[in-house]
């Protein structure tokens, strides 16, 4: 059988190399760093959450009247095609009717997102539906809606009842 035996021996020189004390001095250093970094993160998600829960319930607010309007306007082309009730404001969820299709529209401000489907009445026992949401994101200081892009809030309404035409 064979054994052997080692030995370890350690030698610390100041010509250029670092003494365990250089090492815990820099290490320090870095994990300061690392976490005034992360703090600084931490506190510009802060503010960019802050700024978007704020700014949320507004562009909710104004994408149910833009709905509205853009559904007043298309019914003048066609006479009653689309269905809302003029009692929108406050509500987190809407809907729209036409002859063919149902939008459900939920605004959840916990998040924020809205969150949308479109169900289309394909025979008098089938239906096909379609869902999508819309986050929000902060660009140049202003908050957008959010889907894959920013978009504005007439985007969003256009975007939405085109799932009830099926041209999405």
């Amino acid at each position: 059988m064979l054994t052997f035996d080692a030995q370890l021996r350690v030698r610390l020189e100041r010509k250029g190399e670092r003494s365990m004390s250089d090492w815990a001095a820099q290490a320090a250093k870095e994990l300061w760093k690392h976490e005034a970094e992360q703090k600084h993160e931490d506190a510009v998600y802060i503010q960019k959450r802050t700024h978007i829960l704020s700014d949320a319930p507004r562009l909710w607010e104004v994408l149910k009247e833009t709905l509205f309007s853009e559904i007043n306007a298309f019914n003048e082309h066609r006479p009653d095609y689309f269905k809302m009730s003029a009692n929108f404001r406050e509500l987190a969820a809407i809907s729209i009717e036409s002859e063919k299709a149902k939008l459900d529209a939920r605004f959840d401000e916990a998040i924020p997102t809205v969150r949308f489907s479109t169900t289309h009445q394909t025979s008098p026992a089938s239906a096909s539906t379609i869902q999508g949401s819309y986050d929000f994101e902060i660009q140049r200081g202003t908050v957008w809606y959010s889907s894959q892009r920013a978009v504005d809030v007439d985007t969003v309404a256009h975007e939405m009842l085109d799932t009830m035409l099926r041209r999405r």
